[in-house]
């Protein structure tokens, strides 16, 4: 749709890459963006950041030794941390050792699916007004004010509403509702029971 349209698609991977599969949301989705953006990760937990795509569309970075183009014509990436060698060499090490095996990504998600399933049992056996939601390995919890209706009652509704409910009640309300957080290699295989 965005080649008919003329238009580039730009993924932001700063959140799904490497967790919603080693190649990120276009991996697990099969989808190949002109760009996407990486961070964090790519740079092994050392400040970063990545944008990466096509090579045609990269092109508008390269200097061509014509002066004319270099100066007016390419477009200039400037950041604090580019070319460091320090993230460089600290994302290449991690990148060595963060794929685990197949049955251990899908462990993660079926940790964190067991993970939601239990907090909601928990805010539904307590009658808090929640829920929590996610896809792969993240989750988020969205807690509304005592008194007030949860605006949705489905999960997926939730993808919506952080930008809808941001908009009627005001940035700040949404900070304080929702929270985020992932399930790790480390999670246990039992199932939420607390509470």
């Amino acid at each position: 749709m965005t080649r008919r349209h003329g238009t580039l698609l730009i993924f932001d991977e700063v959140i799904t890459g490497f967790r919603w599969a080693p190649g990120g949301a276009q991996e697990r989705y099969g989808v190949t963006p002109d760009l996407s953006t990486h961070a964090k990760i790519i740079g092994g937990g050392v400040p970063g950041a990545a944008i990466c795509g096509r090579a045609e569309v990269m092109r508008v970075f390269d200097i061509t030794g014509d002066p004319f183009h270099d100066r007016f014509r390419r477009i200039a990436h400037q950041g604090t941390y580019n070319a460091t060698p320090l993230t460089a060499a600290a994302g290449l090490a991690c990148s060595r050792h963060r794929r685990p095996p197949v049955s251990r990504r899908g462990g993660r998600t079926r940790s964190a699916e067991r993970l939601r399933a239990g907090l909601n049992g928990v805010l539904e056996r307590r009658a808090i007004k929640g829920l929590a939601y996610g896809e792969s390995s993240a989750f988020h919890i969205f807690l509304e004010a005592p008194g007030e209706p949860l605006p949705v009652s489905r999960p997926e509704d939730y993808r919506w509403l952080d930008a809808g409910h941001a908009q009627e009640h005001g940035s700040w309300s949404r900070a304080r509702r929702f929270r985020t957080a992932s399930a790790c290699a480390a999670s246990s295989s039992s199932p939420t029971t607390a509470a």
